[in-house]
């Protein structure tokens, strides 16, 4: 990758950031356990960018604009904070992703009730009623947002779901786009991991040479990094921490994921395994609420943000295994709940 020199902008941009931190009761330097910037020289840090060569960043950018003159955004429905929720759709031949099948049943409201109580047991869900597979359609072009109007333990909430294709930069960019137009207190991301629930701690400015995918699922080589690092210097050690309280989260949500038959852990750092789309998208999410200026698909996107709301920004990794069925998908529905309620405990 080539270059560039610090900005003014991304220097405010790391001031952010640690006003970021401190807004969520973190401390600057170790906000969830990573350190925020690691690096020899802060001089040496770059603009992050990821190049999939021209045919590759071409087609990042034209399915980035196609959704920018889109109907499909977050629309604030209610005055009280706001939430984004994000899944993936197909990737690595597997027959659904669990990620993107519970935020399209999110959407429904047999599924997700209008007026929920974390303090109540799961409803039932009537097994006639048929339930989403969260496969995007090849006339989504890459994403699909929902919006609702939530009552989670008698606080409204505007809520935004958003499907998306297991995509490098695009799953991203678009992420920061909706950032910005919503404004949200909580975005909250999910994707497929492997037996159990994990709450990431951190991301880091990293790639590898593994490609995207399609909305079918085939492996898309146009969208494929072509250096394994997005950057062989400094900014490759990059490391920012998510900024929600993952361990206050995982003590939280621990007994519910139990009863579906997994665990949950909340690491304090960026695990060295996370290094796929979702610490790509965790990465680009983090970067854009801290302020940062920087390219997508080689220089082609240019992301640069205004986002005032001070999220909470986390990534949760759900079981491979876990299933989306009648009995198991209100259980799912608590688990995010308690999520989004204890996040935004501090939030008026």
């Amino acid at each position: 990758m080539t270059k560039a020199p610090i900005s003014s902008i991304l220097i405010a941009g790391f001031v952010s950031f640690f006003h970021l931190c401190q807004a969520a009761g973190l401390p600057a330097a170790t906000a969830g356990g990573a350190a925020v910037i690691r690096s020899h020289n802060a001089s040496e840090l770059v603009i992050p960018v990821t190049d999939f060569g021209p045919e590759g960043n071409q087609d990042v950018y034209s399915r980035y604009q196609r959704f920018l003159s889109s109907s499909q955004r977050c629309e604030i429905l209610t005055p009280g904070p706001r939430v984004m929720l994000t899944g993936f759709g197909l990737f690595s031949g597997v027959p659904y992703n669990i990620s993107g099948a519970l935020i399209e049943n999110f959407a429904i409201p047999e599924v997700w009730p209008e007026e929920l109580s974390t303090a109540d047991h799961p409803h039932v869900i009537n097994s006639s009623r048929p339930l989403k597979s969260g496969i995007l359609k090849q006339s989504n072009h890459g994403v699909k947002v929902v919006n609702r109007k939530l009552r989670i333990n008698q606080r409204e909430l505007s809520v935004c779901l958003v499907l998306i294709d297991v995509l490098w930069d695009f799953a991203g960019a678009v992420i920061a786009a909706e950032m910005e137009r919503f404004q949200p207190n909580l975005v909250l991301m999910s994707g497929r991991g492997d037996s159990d629930v994990i709450l990431e701690g951190g991301a880091k400015n990293i790639a590898t040479k593994l490609s995207g995918f399609k909305s079918n699922g085939d492996i898309d080589t146009r969208n494929t990094p072509v250096s394994s690092t997005i950057d062989t210097g400094a900014s490759g050690d990059l490391v920012v921490p998510m900024t929600w309280n993952n361990q206050d989260l995982q003590a939280r949500i621990r007994p519910l994921v139990g009863t579906l038959g997994h665990l949950v852990s909340a690491p304090p750092l960026w695990r060295p395994s996370n290094y796929y789309i979702c610490n790509n998208i965790s990465f680009i999410a983090l970067s854009a609420a801290a302020g940062f200026r920087f390219k997508l698909a080689g220089d082609l996107i240019d992301v640069n943000p205004l986002i005032h709301s001070r999220p909470q920004i986390g990534f949760m990794h759900l079981p491979a295994d876990a299933e989306i069925q009648h009995a198991t998908l209100p259980i799912w529905v608590h688990v995010y709940a308690n999520l989004i309620d204890q996040a935004l405990h501090n939030i008026p």
